[in-house]
């Protein structure tokens, strides 16, 4: 991931504030968030797949234009991972 064009502190900061509040929302509905989940054994970046998601458009978006793919394309995951397109789909919705 090119990392948004931030300069590499912008980008720590900011994914930083986004983790802090995903933890609190989850707290807010019950379900705490203890850490990133990973595919293939590599950590999602879900600051990067949010900012990816929402250039294309959102979720419904991604999901109606099948861009899955290209999203993990995007993380640097490698496309051959079976079926990281839908672990990575669900991820996004949790």
């Amino acid at each position: 991931m090119e990392k948004l064009h931030k300069e590499p502190g912008d980008y720590t900061k900011d994914s930083s504030s986004f983790t802090l509040e995903l933890q609190k929302f989850h707290e807010s509905r019950g379900s705490p968030f203890r850490h990133a989940p990973r595919i293939n054994g590599r950590e999602v970046d879900l600051f990067a797949l949010y900012n990816s998601v929402t250039a294309i458009g959102g979720w419904q978006k991604v999901n109606d234009l099948l861009k899955w793919d290209y999203i993990l394309d995007k993380l640097n995951f490698p496309k051959a991972c079976a079926n990281a397109s839908l672990a990575l789909r669900q991820i996004y919705v949790r």
